[in-house]
């Protein structure tokens, strides 16, 4: 069991089988989430909570079974938020998740499902971005340039 601090959330990894949860304060417990996700949107890291929260009327909402609704509560029991370990770098923080990521420039991150990028194109368009390009070179490279191709 790890705990760990990143932007205001505290997340948690069960060594066993990988499980990542978040703390989830209007419940006072632990929740399971599918994974932890970059959404552009927001640019923020949130919890997708995905198939946890499909079925409103299910009674194990946001839990998925009463099985993990039960292992989150003694998980919650058993764990001290005080200990939470406090990341600053968005880096150390994916590497802790271990899930898998999309580059994106120079930055791994794993993004929400509802904003796959294939490219650099779709990229800048869900970042509501222009590509920077320089618009000319400068007047003294135009002759240096012209000098080095003879």
């Amino acid at each position: 069991m790890s705990l760990v601090r990143f932007q205001d959330e505290i997340y948690a990894k069960v060594q066993k089988d990988q499980r990542l949860l978040v703390w989830d304060t209007a419940w006072q417990s632990f929740r399971p989430v599918e994974s932890i996700v970059w959404n552009p949107s927001t640019r923020r890291v949130e919890p997708f909570y995905g198939e946890y929260c499909m079925e409103i009327f299910d009674a194990a909402y946001g839990y998925g079974s009463p099985e993990l609704r039960d292992f989150c509560e003694e998980f919650t029991d058993a764990s001290d938020i005080a200990s939470a370990v406090h990341f600053e770098s968005a880096d150390v923080f994916w590497r802790w998740t271990n899930q898998p990521l999309t580059w994106i420039r120079d930055r791994g991150v794993t993004l929400h499902p509802c904003h796959k990028v294939s490219n650099r194109n779709d990229y800048l368009q869900v970042m509501n971005a222009r590509a920077r390009t320089s618009k000319r070179a400068p007047r003294q490279m135009h002759g240096t340039l012209k000098r080095a191709r003879r």
